[in-house]
């Protein structure tokens, strides 16, 4: 349906008295002008101005890594689905590499893997970075978001 087809299907819905639609259609129209104007200065009423939208996702602030800070919640039926392996490595590389709070660490491995091997430096990083991680991280005492990483750690990877 194109804008002017729906616009003319509200305008139409105004219309009371088909002897003169014309009118109804313009106090329908001026009514619904006033209201709206008058709904941005009502502070305590749910207007099309302050109403939450409809998929609002809640930012939760609690410490943890940001990657997880945005708590979204489903939007249709709950599907249960199976995961290859593969997959599920490429989830867990996809979220290792973008969040700001690893940017250290994949910096460092990176230079490890540029001073031995000189070519496909980023190929390698995807393969080996979750497992590289995962045996540097009992030397990352000092590092905030150890706990996080810990937390959520990936048992499913071998």
């Amino acid at each position: 349906m194109f804008p002017f087809e729906r616009k003319m299907r509200t305008l139409k819905g105004y219309v009371q008295n088909k002897a003169r639609p014309e009118g109804c259609i313009a106090e329908r129209y001026i009514d619904n002008e006033c209201l709206t104007f008058c709904s941005m200065y009502l502070n305590d009423v749910d207007t099309v101005f302050n109403k939450i939208e409809r998929n609002n996702e809640m930012m939760d602030n609690s410490g943890d890594i940001s990657v997880f800070s945005c708590r979204g919640r489903p939007l249709g039926s709950h599907q249960k689905c199976e995961i290859s392996d593969t997959e599920l490595e490429k989830i867990h590389t996809y979220i290792l590499n973008n969040f700001h709070e690893m940017e250290e660490l994949i910096n460092a491995h990176k230079i490890e893997l540029e001073e031995k091997t000189c070519n496909n430096v980023n190929e390698l990083h995807d393969k080996l970075f979750a497992s590289w991680l995962q045996q540097r991280i009992s030397d990352l005492d000092g590092w905030p978001w150890k706990r996080s990483i810990e937390k959520v750690w990936f048992t499913n990877i071998k």
